[in-house]
């Protein structure tokens, strides 16, 4: 019986939906809300948005600015700040809010007349909203536009206004394949290019026809994100990861160093192990192990001249690991830890004796740049790095067998991180008594 109500509601959902379709369809004078958002001497401005819209529609959110000083108006910057709550279009239950972006979308002079910002606007805010579920949202939006001019700054009161983002019918999502097919024959280095990709392969409609050929042409004509480079390589991890064709264009990259791709599309085989080696042997590249290999120690950290291999290049490329740690600086601390942390990506036993040392050095390993930073990284004691990376090399969890956690000042609690480091040395101790070992 319940099952029967929930196919019942999701049948009457969609009918709903599909009623605020045609009803949106039969008012075509009433397609469009005006939004006024600044009037004043130097200029006006006001925006205009669909009522009912979906990724099918282009130019569904147009900005106009208009100049009434009767001479050139210069423009340095136009900020769009818009805030949306997302709602169940047919309970009208909250789903999520947050920010549909996107910034900054003109600087300029205008002449005079009206200026329409479209194409800065609308592909950003499609994306935002994304896939919505078959019966729609209804999007409770808020703007705030911001002008920095020559002739002064201005800036509007919040304007609260609202539309429906309906899921596109069938003909609908046959206009966005080829809108899909067109941009990609067609690059263009535009960040509304790439926003706009993103937000119809966001339809598993429109993006499932396209074959691992067609996808593979249109990255090698782009250059990275701006273009949508990484929406094409996601879109060849998730359907595509295995294709020969796909694994031979990844590990051409991966030689080069181009790891961006492999990253972006999730795309990986056991055979760019090697080249991954390679690579990390001549470039000491933290990138390729940390990102690549470390997620896919699966794959190597058994073989025990892979392991070799890579901890002789992390020496070699970073002989700061190696030095004892009680000489050096305090601008090299935070150097040294994250070569411990590559070391216990590597999970060679054999680097157990260089990081113990530092196991009883209490100082802040500071970031360099720390003050430049928007956010403050938390700090962390010489000895929190040690014993993270070489608990992880010997297989032993910090946080759960000694109760640890992350402060902002280091591990804690205090006591337990003393117990922590005692037991570990302990182990150490142990290990080196072995005969293996020796």
């Amino acid at each position: 019986m319940r099952n029967q109500n929930k196919c019942l509601w999701g049948a009457f959902a969609l009918l709903l939906s599909m009623v605020h379709r045609a009803d949106a369809a039969s008012q075509p004078r009433d397609r469009w809300q005006t939004i006024l958002l600044i009037s004043n001497e130097v200029l006006s401005a006001r925006l205009q948005v669909l009522r009912v819209a979906s990724a099918a529609d282009r130019d569904w959110m147009i900005l106009e600015i208009k100049n009434l000083t009767g001479k050139p108006l210069s423009i340095q910057q136009t900020w769009f700040g818009l805030d949306a709550e997302r709602r169940d279009l047919i309970t009208d239950k909250p789903i999520c809010s947050g920010s549909l972006g996107p910034g900054s979308v003109f600087g300029g002079v205008i002449t005079s007349g009206v200026v329409r910002v479209s194409s800065n606007i609308w592909p950003w805010v499609s994306d935002g909203l994304g896939c919505p579920p078959k019966t729609g949202l209804k999007v409770v939006a808020c703007l705030r536009l911001d002008l920095m001019t020559g002739s002064g700054h201005f800036a509007s009161p919040s304007r609260g206004f609202a539309f429906n983002w309906i899921y596109p019918d069938a003909k609908d999502i046959g206009a966005m394949k080829d809108r899909l097919k067109e941009l990609l024959r067609n690059p263009q280095y535009t960040f509304e290019h790439g926003e706009q990709l993103r937000s119809l392969f966001a339809y598993p409609e429109v993006a499932e026809h396209l074959t691992a050929g067609e996808l593979l042409d249109a990255l090698k004509q782009r250059q990275n994100t701006v273009d949508g480079r990484n929406v094409i390589a996601g879109q060849l991890g998730r359907r595509f990861a295995n294709d020969p064709d796909v694994i031979i264009v990844a590990s051409d990259e991966l030689r080069t160093g181009k790891i961006d791709d492999v990253l972006a599309g999730g795309i990986w085989n056991p055979v760019f192990v090697p080249i991954l080696v390679d690579h990390f042997e001549k470039t000491g590249d933290s990138s390729a192990l940390a990102y690549v290999l470390g997620s896919h120690r699966g794959d190597w950290a058994s073989d025990i001249q892979v392991v070799a291999r890579l901890s002789a290049a992390l020496l070699k490329h970073r002989p700061l690991l190696a030095r004892n740690v009680s000489r050096l600086g305090t601008n090299d601390l935070f150097a040294w830890a994250a070569s411990a942390h590559e070391a216990a990506i590597i999970g060679d036993r054999g680097l157990l004796r260089i990081l113990a040392p530092a196991l009883d050095d209490e100082r802040m390993a500071i970031h360099p740049h720390e003050n430049e930073m928007a956010n403050m990284p938390d700090r962390r004691r010489m000895s929190d790095h040690a014993l993270e990376a070489i608990a992880s090399i010997m297989g032993i969890s910090v946080y759960q067998e000694y109760g640890l956690h992350r402060g902002p000042l280091g591990f804690e609690p205090l006591t337990n991180c003393s117990r922590a480091i005692a037991d570990v040395k302990k182990r150490m101790s142990e290990l080196d008594s072995k005969p293996e070992a020796k």
